[in-house]
């Protein structure tokens, strides 16, 4: 099963053999594990350490610091990687990882958004007559909207991925929803945990150069107050899930030059049974955490 490590457990792991060996160990990557001691505040063995010690040179063993508050004290390392209908006592993969990986189950975007989702249908008017700001990311000024930070080239393309998304969700009986406030957002029930995502497209920002417009008009000596940027819109879209600071799994898909987000839909539908598994154990923990404490007192 997935392991909770604590800090000092981790900290005595790093300072005994090399990172690349205890992510094989727990099957995950060494980043993975670089992440996890970033967050733990756990000092990690500088360049060259282990060479020395091969060498049966003195070493220095940077001493573990108090955590702050904001540190975390304990994390689940999320093995990942399972060959499919593995059952041993390393771990188990979710049946829904499985499936996400068959051509049957594969979530296609359509190129045309001839049958629209009753959701995305409701939506369609909400960012195509939405107001836009200084970065030119549209704004709906309804009270309930897909949480999109997009700008307005990629409306079509973004709401035809949504599309996708919520009808896939349907077929697999996972309940979406919206919420209301003044920064709205979405979420879908997965395994009984909500998992918040959202979508979000890469916004260039330049050094505003003053237009002639502007020249001239310091030179009347007028007051000029030009932005400190220019903006221009990408089209390159992310898929994010909002997942904890301590949870080290996958939760973003990008466009990319061997990729574009609406190729990886299945894996952002594996991504969310994954961090909906590590969410159930999270409570777990702290439960049984909670209930510890309450009997020693």
């Amino acid at each position: 099963m997935d392991k909770l490590i604590k800090r000092k457990e981790l900290y005595d792991l790093v300072w005994s053999k090399p990172i690349t060996k205890i992510a094989k160990d727990y099957k995950v990557s060494d980043s993975a594990i670089i992440k996890i001691c970033k967050k733990m505040e756990i000092p990690r063995p500088g360049k060259g350490h282990w060479t020395r010690v091969e060498c049966g040179k003195n070493v220095k063993k940077t001493p573990l610091p108090k955590l702050r508050k904001k540190g975390v004290e304990h994390h689940y390392l999320w093995r990942q990687g399972y060959s499919e209908g593995r059952t041993d006592d390393e771990g188990i993969l979710h049946p829904q990882i499985a499936r996400e990986a068959k051509v049957e189950h594969q979530i296609l975007v359509d190129d045309k958004l001839d049958d629209p989702h009753a959701l995305v249908a409701t939506n369609i008017k909400r960012f195509r007559n939405a107001k836009v700001d200084d970065r030119g990311v549209v704004q709906p000024r309804a009270a309930q909207h897909f949480d999109l930070a997009i700008t307005e080239g990629a409306v079509d393309r973004t709401l035809r991925i949504m599309d996708a998304l919520l009808k896939g969700f349907d077929k697999r009986g996972w309940v979406f929803r919206i919420h209301k406030g003044p920064k709205p957002g979405m979420g879908v029930e997965v395994l009984g945990e909500e998992i918040g995502f959202s979508i979000e497209e890469t916004v260039k920002a330049v050094e505003h150069v003053l237009t002639e417009k502007e020249i001239k008009a310091r030179n009347r000596g007028n007051w000029v107050w030009p932005p400190r940027y220019d903006y221009s819109p990408t089209g390159q879209l992310k898929l994010k899930i909002h997942a904890n600071y301590s949870y080290s799994g996958r939760c973003s898909w990008g466009d990319a030059k061997i990729q574009r987000v609406d190729q990886c839909l299945n894996r952002f539908c594996s991504g969310s049974v994954q961090y909906a598994q590590a969410s159930k154990q999270n409570d777990t923990m702290t439960k049984w955490t909670a209930e510890s404490g309450a009997e020693r007192l």
